[in-house]
């Protein structure tokens, strides 16, 4: 009897304790300390395939970004005040049969053909200071370019780049990289919503993004808050989109890791795929792309 009873008390304290750690919350800040230098790498990896007139067609395109983030001043609530600048840009690009253009500006070669092309929208950038005011729950409140960056910005003739290299095109590519937290504590298996709209070819993106805190995991020695993502995109019409894309099919999926004691998002990884058709005389073009996006962040 007192056998029982014993494993009787066992089971309930191990339920107890199943509960809390089930329960526990958790309050996800960024801390910055003044002085300090972050190195932040965005690899993406995109591919992009066409079919309905013609021969099918795609492009494989690999990206790199990295910026440097130096902490300067910290106010009362958490927020701070940092100097940001963009120090690699990489990119390879690769169509059909036809020679990969490849582009580093950390290279000592000189470029050449199209690969000069884009050495000239980007080098002016490379180096371009920028200052950013992010709160400690990640969101990015105030982008401001220097005098240098922004006669650096204004010379990139690419629409597309000018469009990553400018305050709203900045603010839009950190908001990726440091989601905003939610006021209060997090608890275990719990969601948050945030929302990105960008301009693109299509039209207005507008994507719902929902976050799922998950059990921490241990990753050589420190525990990690594990964050998942799913998302839904609509596409909006506008002046950008002449040709009437239609969605026809989308995914967003992935996870970040947060060290909630340093107080720092460690890594970030995610899939975009999308599907879209628009009508081109008597065919219907089917676009399907598929981004695969990684962000590290590292203290120097």
């Amino acid at each position: 009897m007192r056998l029982h009873l014993r494993l009787l008390i066992c089971n309930l304290l191990l339920m107890a304790s199943l509960g809390q750690v089930a329960n526990a919350e958790t309050l996800l800040r960024w801390k910055f300390t003044e002085g300090e230098t972050l190195e932040v790498t965005v690899d993406q990896h995109t591919v992009t395939a066409t079919t309905g007139a013609g021969k099918p067609t795609g492009i494989d395109i690999t990206m790199q970004l990295r910026m440097a983030w130096t902490i300067g001043a910290v106010a009362e609530d958490g927020s701070a005040r940092m100097t940001q600048q963009f120090e690699r840009f990489a990119v390879t690009m690769k169509s059909g049969t036809a020679e990969a253009i490849e582009y580093d500006s950390d290279s000592e070669s000189k470029p050449s053909g199209s690969a000069a092309n884009i050495a000239a929208a980007v080098s002016p950038v490379i180096g371009a200071e920028f200052a950013v005011t992010m709160t400690n729950r990640g969101a990015i409140r105030d982008v401001k370019l220097s005098d240098a960056a922004s006669e650096a910005f204004n010379s990139v003739e690419s629409p597309a780049l000018k469009q990553l290299f400018s305050a709203e095109g900045i603010s839009r590519l950190l908001s990726q990289a440091a989601v905003e937290f939610p006021e209060a504590e997090v608890a275990t298996n719990s969601e948050w919503a945030t929302t990105l709209v960008t301009p693109s070819a299509l039209g207005t993106l507008k994507q719902d993004r929902t976050y799922t805190l998950t059990t921490p995991e241990d990753i050589n020695g420190k525990t990690l808050e594990r964050i998942n993502l799913s998302g839904r995109l609509v596409i909006e019409a506008g002046e950008q989109a002449p040709s009437k894309s239609t969605l026809i099919d989308q995914e967003l999926t992935g996870t970040m890791l947060f060290d909630a004691e340093a107080g720092r998002l460690v890594s970030s990884q995610s899939t975009q795929k999308l599907t879209t058709e628009r009508p081109f005389r008597e065919f219907r073009i089917k676009v399907q792309t598929t981004a695969e996006t990684k962000t590290s962040i590292k203290s120097r």
